[in-house]
């Protein structure tokens, strides 16, 4: 079997080994898809929302009527058991689309038309099998933390088949056995007990967080499988073993894979069955992949000696791209719909077309069969629901440090706000405080749990995947979410009962304490309930926000204590019968005041003065006081101020309960209905522009051909630098000891030298990017770094440029207000404004975002795309015109296309002097003879090599063979290089310094 080896090759191969024996039975099915069209509304562009439009959207006969396009064009092909199907094009071809209409994802299609066939059945009969078709998006989507075990866990806990291996004794065991084996043969056994993490949250690396996404999908046993650049973050030699990994499974479980993947090389390429092809959403190609290069070049296009011939594939209808062989400059196809003719035309296309009838409509019904079969086996076998819902509070519950903060919060907030109420006394001056003290807690907790309407939309993208995965519908974990509020509002209001309600002076019996803290209790529940619904029901947050402070500011309003009932307004006195709040105010009011005697004393009792000592002149001021008494009691006063009444206490708790159970039930309807994906993407532009530019037409998963040179020079640079560090080594605490990340890694950077920081995943690239940039606020450093021969100063990172892996943007600020922003805070003020925006605009220019300047960044999917999206980080750090840029995976997730792109910039960039480090993750061989220096890291944090590339990176390739890693002809030397420091190739005592 191929092993997946990272770090230990007979440990993986036992991994693997392992992991089919949990699979049996196999299923398998068969997937069909004939003249397959796709329609979307929209044509790619849009203007952003202002207050007029969102007035005018609310009238129907003020809507425009929306444009519609396709984005794939009669699609034919087929995926068998045990194959697999990679699909390649251009950003925008719709490769994506296509993995979404074979993995049965069409809400957020305007309309699908073709015939696509699971087995024997329609994609209607094909919706049973919801857990048996899935599909991996690029984007890693995990809830950060939770630990990588128990997401695996999760995921395996909801796929149990129905005969268990002989080596598994129970369900549990099994669970535990096929978590193991899975993490086993991706390498990240080693990370169990780690969070996952974020872009916030500190967890598991980057290369490791892309494997836990792909053992989710592993952990499904799914029998069709799509994937979605699911190689992106991960280095080559890593991305090389994820596709054995596929290929494995398609020999030995007899799986169905589709996957799109940018930058696959040709290790990669070579582990595929078929190809499809697509250029603007037609079909170019579908056949053998061995067959595809010769294909194209019988056409009269030329493929370079050594070249991806991925990127090949991909290149042949973009004019500015492809090479065409002399004499077939009139013969070729000039446009997508010319090579779609050309090859359904083709000997090839009748060919595959007559592989697609071979398989008889019994083998496709069989499999069917087969399947609803295991299916029912593995109803009766799967862990109880309990056990599922144990798995989800298993979400919620791991955030510790955020559920630790509430109670902590609580027991400050309970010593501070007691204190402004301490020991009321028994007595008249206490007769409008009392209820404010009552109140206060109600007040307090419902604007604590406001927070929930955010997080509803924070996990929403997660929920989401697991739904698709058919984990588990969103209804459970709203239900979840519910139910685990209950001990998290006890824990924390008890103790915060425990600290207000004695410091208070409230009545000091079991009875009173305790409905006290029932009701406030429930009336917490319903808050958090009612602001996570708000945020269920609403599709923006900020529109969720606003309904929220909106809803918290009337409803304390209207809760009976500021205005009392009788006082309230009769057309608004409705609000308080809808209103948590209002019910919880009555029933600890009268269970507090029902029985409470109070003297009355000045100034409420009048007249007062040592003249009037006889009561029977004097009088009580208090509503609902008797005259001539001089006692108070509360029963009268609360019946008379507030009108509330004891009698309703336990019946107000009722109310409360049902509208917890309510508002639960319709959070766990609004994530069933509002949780979905737009359809199609755009790019949106700002509408004071007056007109669009030159490229309006660009959509977010669509790149130009190839942009266009311009004559524009790099103005000048603050200064430039020479960057020296020596003897780096990184300590950090773990566990009670330090952990060593770098080991003495020295290196220099001169002016306008382009420095390529390479090893596998886990190695330390990123950690020593951080180091170097002074981004490092915890552990130990040691070593020296120097800039110019002097230490680093504390005005170094305001000299410096630091691009980080994700592109975190504005999403409301247009192209031109996000770089001006930069540039106005990141440069001196000395600098007159209308310089600063000249310098911008010739940023813009020189990265090529003109075009795009009045374009709204947006969000991934609803904005700019992802290359759009690099470019516009790398010229946000560029408008303060660093002396020094640090660059971590500025091709991660790009197409081969746009990758070569951002490497025409660097070296633009690196042509006027500036000086640039950046980490690198799958280089082509063309990308990786851009750069001039290269340091290569092996795992542990340990330099393997720092030195020049040479020319077509013959120093490197001949400093490896004259110590026995002799790079192989027509082998890329990126990958030859890590796959050496990683073991993988066979060496004779490589030197690995440090």
């Amino acid at each position: 079997m191929t092993s997946t080896t990272i770090y230990d090759s007979d440990r993986t191969v036992q991994a693997d080994d392992s992991l089919q024996d949990f699979d049996r039975p196999q299923k398998a099915l068969t997937v069909t898809f004939k003249d397959l069209s796709v329609e979307v509304h929209g044509l790619g562009e849009d203007y952003g929302s202002t207050c007029l439009s969102v007035l005018a959207d609310l009238f129907p006969f003020a809507k425009s009527q929306t444009s519609r396009r396709h984005i794939l064009h009669n699609v034919t092909g087929q995926v068998q058991p045990g194959e697999l199907l990679l699909v390649l094009g251009r950003p925008g071809s719709g490769c994506t689309s296509l993995l979404k209409v074979i993995s049965n994802q069409r809400n957020e299609f305007h309309h699908v038309s073709g015939d696509i066939r699971y087995g024997n059945l329609g994609h209607r009969g094909a919706q049973q099998f919801r857990n048996h078709v899935v599909m991996n998006t690029e984007d890693d989507l995990h809830f950060p933390t939770l630990e990588v075990k128990k997401t695996i866990d999760f995921a395996t806990s909801n796929k149990i088949p129905g005969s268990l291996p002989e080596s598994s004794t129970s369900s549990k065991d099994y669970l535990s056995q096929k978590t193991d084996a899975i993490l086993e043969s991706l390498s990240i056994s080693h990370t169990k007990s780690t969070m996952v993490g974020d872009e916030v949250i500190r967890g598991v690396s980057g290369g490791e967080r892309k494997r836990v996404s792909i053992a989710e999908v592993m952990a499904t046993q799914a029998p069709v499988q799509c994937w979605d650049n699911s190689t992106r973050g991960l280095d080559a030699s890593n991305a090389l073993d994820f596709a054995r990994v596929l290929r494995t499974m398609a020999d030995e479980e007899h799986k169905s894979i589709v996957a799109t993947l940018y930058q696959a090389g040709n290790g990669i390429y070579d582990l595929f069955d078929k190809v499809i092809v697509l250029a603007e959403g037609r079909e170019i190609y579908y056949g053998p992949t061995t067959e595809a290069k010769q294909y194209f070049e019988d056409m009269g296009f030329e493929c370079t000696p050594g070249a991806n011939i991925s990127d090949f594939l991909t290149s042949v209808s973009v004019p500015t791209e492809r090479q065409i062989r002399p004499g077939y400059e009139d013969k070729i196809p000039t446009s997508p719909a010319d090579f779609e003719d050309a090859y359904k035309t083709s000997p090839l296309f009748d060919r595959m077309v007559q592989q697609m009838n071979v398989a008889s409509e019994k083998s496709l019904s069989d499999e069917v069969e087969s399947i609803l079969r295991l299916r029912d086996a593995e109803k009766n076998r799967s862990l109880p629901s309990l056990s599922r819902q144990e798995g989800i509070f298993q979400i919620i519950w791991g955030d510790r440090w955020s559920n630790a903060l509430q109670i902590a919060s609580a027991l400050i907030m309970a010593l501070v706000t007691g204190s402004l109420f301490y020991n009321l006394p028994s007595d008249s001056t206490s007769i409008f405080t009392r209820p404010g003290a009552l109140f206060f807690p109600i007040q307090l907790f419902a604007m604590n749990k406001m927070s929930e309407t955010t997080a509803s939309f924070m996990g929403r993208r997660i929920i989401s995947r697991h739904k698709r995965l058919a984990f588990h519908r969103p209804a459970a974990y709203a239900l979840a979410n519910a139910a685990t509020d209950v001990p998290l509002v006890i824990l924390a209001y008890s103790l915060f009962q425990l600290i207000y309600y004695f410091i208070v002076g409230f009545q000091r019996e079991a009875g009173h304490f305790f409905a006290n803290w029932f009701m406030l209790i429930l009336c917490t529940l319903c808050f958090a309930s009612l602001f996570r619904m708000i945020g269920a029901w609403c599709r923006h947050l900020g529109l969720a926000s606003q309904i929220t402070g909106w809803m918290t500011m009337v409803f304390m309003v209207y809760a009976g204590y500021l205005i009392p009932v009788p006082s309230m307004p009769v057309w608004f006195r409705w609000i308080s019968w809808l209103n948590p709040a209002t019910y919880t105010f009555e029933a600890i009011m009268a269970k507090e005041m029902g029985d409470l005697t109070l003297d009355c004393i000045r100034p409420q009792l009048i007249p007062f003065g040592s003249a009037y000592d006889n009561s029977q002149y004097r009088s009580c001021t208090v509503r609902g006081s008797t005259s001539g008494s001089t006692i108070i009691n509360g029963e009268t006063y609360m019946n008379a101020q507030y009108s509330v009444y004891k009698a309703h206490i336990w019946r107000n708790a009722g109310i409360l309960i049902g509208f917890w159970i309510f508002l639960a039930l319709m959070t766990a309807v609004g994530f069933e209905i509002n949780l979905h994906s737009d359809s199609g993407s755009k790019v949106l532009f700002d509408r004071r522009s007056k007109k669009k530019e030159a490229a309006t037409k660009v959509d977010t998963e669509k790149a130009d051909g190839s942009a266009a040179s311009h004559d524009v020079s790099y103005m000048s640079l603050s200064k430039t630098v020479l960057f020296t560090f020596k003897d780096i080594s990184y300590f950090v605490r773990h566990e009670g000891k330090d952990l060593q990340l770098l080991r003495g890694v020295s290196g220099y950077v001169k002016p306008g030298q382009l420095v390529a920081l390479m090893g596998s995943s886990g190695a330390g690239k990123t950690t020593l990017m951080d180091v170097l940039a002074q981004r490092k606020d915890s552990g130990t450093i040691e070593g020296s770094i120097m800039v110019n021969g002097k230490p680093q100063g504390i005005s170094f990172q305001r000299t410096t440029g630091y691009c980080e892996q994700n592109d975190v943007h504005e999403p409301t600020a247009t192209v031109w207000e996000s770089l001006l922003f930069s540039a106005r805070l990141r440069e001196s003020h000395k600098i007159p404004d209308e310089e600063k925006q000249d310098y911008v605009r010739g940023i813009m220019e020189l990265l090529e975002l003109t075009p795009l300047q009045h374009a709204i960044v947006g969000t991934p999917g609803g904005g700019l795309s992802i290359e759009q999206r690099k470019r516009l980080t790398l010229a946000t750090e560029l408008v303060a015109k660093p002396s020094l840029l640090f660059l971590d995976e500025p091709t991660s997730g790009l197409d081969g296309q746009s990758v070569y792109e951002i490497c025409r910039f660097m070296r633009r960039l690196a042509a006027s002097g500036q000086t640039i480090i950046c980490t690198i993750h799958q280089p082509s061989a063309t990308l990786f003879d851009a750069f001039d220096v290269l340091l290569l890291l092996a795992r542990g944090g340990r330099t393997t090599y720092f030195g020049p590339t040479g020319r077509n990176s013959a120093t490197v390739i001949d400093y490896f063979a004259r110590n026995g890693a002799a790079c192989p002809l027509h082998a890329n030397p990126a990958e030859h290089i890590v796959d050496v420091v990683q073991g993988r190739f066979s060496t004779v005592g490589f030197p690995i310094t440090g």
